[in-house]
């Protein structure tokens, strides 16, 4: 078992990652160092890579955007299972192109519709 054990931790060793092994009384804990992380780099002030964020938000955005261009009377309902999101995520995400002037509700919030706009 020590073998595979060391084995194992040798791979990571060998591709020059930070590897972390203390032994404890009833076992052992293992710590393993993310390279580019621990300088910081690529981090967000949440601890995450704001590109991946925004292009999920572009992504959602966008197919959002496309649900209502073929149906404007679109229910809440439908683009949460269009997208995969909660009724607060649509929500938001409909605040948001609104906002930034992509997306005009006509009328009243039972019988309107959706206008996209252009970019």
């Amino acid at each position: 078992m020590l073998t595979g054990g060391a084995g194992f931790l040798g791979s990571f060793v060998s591709e020059k990652l930070k590897v972390d092994f203390k032994r404890l009384k009833t076992g052992f804990v293992v710590v393993f160092y993310r390279p580019k992380w621990e300088q910081g780099e690529g981090l967000g002030e949440d601890g995450q890579n704001g590109k991946t964020k925004e292009k999920t938000k572009e992504i959602f955005a966008d197919k959002i955007l496309a649900a209502i261009k073929a149906n404007p009377g679109i229910k809440t309902r439908e683009l949460m299972d269009i997208c995969g999101l909660s009724d607060s995520g649509i929500e938001w995400n409909l605040r948001k192109l609104k906002a930034v002037g992509r997306l005009r509700r006509i009328g009243p919030d039972k019988g309107g519709h959706w206008e996209v706009l252009p970019k």
